[in-house]
């Protein structure tokens, strides 16, 4: 402390400069280490956990809208960044479509390597951490995050930065994230609800999770698009009615497979319904590139 006294003010300024820089680093460096932790904690359970009526419902309906973007066109260039175990990998790689896979979490990779070895498919799959990959500008035609990928990272604007940069002309990005408004629904705390509704990002820290999750509303998701160099080709509200149903039922894994095949039919039809957006417990956003 009697260094910097004793310093020049010019001088002073760059040792504080430079203090805070090493101590944000610090911290950014443990966030990392506790979201790949995280992951790394819920990889080897992870695909039998999210084998409940809730998943079922909502990866479906996922798949569903992607493939309406594909339009049968195997020749695109798909990445599946932060696509943990590789569900929608395998789903796409067995419909014949070429995607690529990157995960931050090391264990959920080694999972995916697993599953495409005992398929006998072959695809791309490596550790990256989707706000910095090493992928050249302009690789891709389309690029996946699901399951609130962007809900989860630390930056979402660096992740919608980077997505950009490695997206081809016209590129497109699809991705979900959890809705201010479909999550306060929930919410039995009038104080929190309040809270929640009138931010735009709200980080809410959940009782069985090392990580926060970050809940965001539509206008914010659509600003920080635009400004992040996409245009919003459409936006469409993933689970609109059975996220009222009670949590037990929802994240049961006894459930009957023909009410699972109903309800995966509401959902899709609702999901592309533009009143529905709003209220959705999460959201689809699929953008295009701005060249």
């Amino acid at each position: 402390a009697n260094f910097c006294l004793r310093q020049k003010p010019q001088m002073r300024f760059k040792t504080m400069l430079v203090g805070r820089l090493r101590r944000a680093r610090r911290k950014m460096n443990q966030s990392i280490n506790s979201l790949i932790e995280s992951f790394d904690d819920e990889a080897p359970n992870y695909d039998s956990e999210t084998n409940t009526f809730h998943h079922q419902v909502s990866e479906y309906v996922i798949l569903q809208n992607i493939l309406s973007l594909l339009n049968n066109d195997q020749n695109l260039s798909i990445l599946d960044s932060g696509g943990g175990t590789g569900k929608f990998t395998l789903a796409l790689s067995k419909l014949g479509y070429k995607v690529e896979l990157i995960d931050i979490s090391p264990k959920s990779i080694q999972i995916a390597q697993k599953k495409f070895d005992s398929n006998d498919f072959k695809s791309n799959i490596s550790t990256q951490n989707s706000e910095h990959t090493n992928y050249k500008d302009n690789t891709f035609d389309l690029v996946l995050l699901n399951g609130a990928v962007i809900s989860y990272t630390q930056d979402p604007e660096q992740l919608l930065r980077e997505t950009n940069r490695i997206l081809k002309p016209n590129g497109r990005i699809v991705f979900d994230f959890f809705n201010t408004i479909g999550w306060s629904i929930e919410i039995k705390d009038p104080e929190l609800v309040n809270k929640i509704i009138k931010s735009d990002n709200y980080s809410l820290q959940m009782p069985d999770w090392k990580y926060p999750a970050r809940l965001m509303s539509v206008k914010y998701v659509e600003k920080i698009l635009q400004n992040n160099g996409f245009n919003i080709v459409n936006k469409k509200g993933l689970i609109n009615i059975t996220h009222a149903f009670d949590l037990d039922y929802r994240y049961s894994k006894n459930y009957s497979l023909d009410v699972v095949k109903k309800y995966q039919e509401i959902e899709l039809e609702l999901s592309n319904r533009q009143d529905c957006v709003g209220t959705a417990w999460s959201c689809i956003i699929v953008g295009k590139k701005i060249n």
